[in-house]
């Protein structure tokens, strides 16, 4: 289990921190809830598909597609929950080889790629995809399409925001001594950035 270590600054910037903090905890579970009730949603709708099927011999016409678009907006999301969890795949054969400020440079690099291909591919081209297909309807449910795109701008805004706040940690943890930086890194403990 990871530990946090929160820094605190004296002066007028704590509060900002705190307020920070709390906005980012309470985003961070408002995204967990939203992809707790997408998959709730999901479950219960295919669920009630196969007894509509199967049981009754009557199938429900909308259930298949509103269940693929929770799975979309759910996998989304939950890329975006996994960026702030730091719970992506990593390899980690060459960077262990690193010291521990050579392997936090190397994180805030990644990070730094991370937005670049995130701010194209899922806000700027996911956006224009999801206002272009506004006016293209879904077969069963009649829900214009964009409506299911916009997974691709709001996950990559929150993504963003998780590197964002992965990179501030990782200037926070450069300031630290070398000591304290492998102490920090080594007992797994999380510096929140907030």
């Amino acid at each position: 289990m990871a530990h946090r270590v929160i820094l605190t600054c004296s002066g007028p910037e704590g509060g900002d921190r705190m307020r920070s903090q709390r906005l980012v905890e309470f985003s961070k579970g408002l995204v967990s809830w939203a992809c707790i009730l997408l998959y709730a949603v999901m479950t219960v709708i295919t669920f009630m598909q196969v007894i509509y099927r199967y049981f009754l011999g009557r199938p429900l016409t909308t259930s298949e597609e509103v269940a693929r678009y929770c799975f979309v907006w759910l996998v989304l999301l939950g890329s975006a929950v996994a960026m702030w969890e730091r719970a992506h795949i990593e390899l980690t054969f060459l960077t262990d080889r690193f010291s521990p400020k050579a392997n936090l440079w190397l994180r805030i690099l990644s990070d730094i790629v991370a937005i670049i291909v995130t701010m194209v591919f899922f806000v700027i081209e996911g956006f224009r995809l999801a206002m272009l297909t506004m006016a293209q309807y879904s077969p069963a449910t009649g829900l214009p399409m964009g409506w299911v795109y916009l997974a691709l701008p709001v996950s990559g805004v929150l993504i963003i925001g998780a590197a964002l706040g992965s990179i501030a940690t990782g200037l926070q943890r450069l300031r630290l001594p070398e000591a304290e930086l492998i102490a920090v890194l080594s007992q797994k403990k999380e510096v929140d950035w907030q």
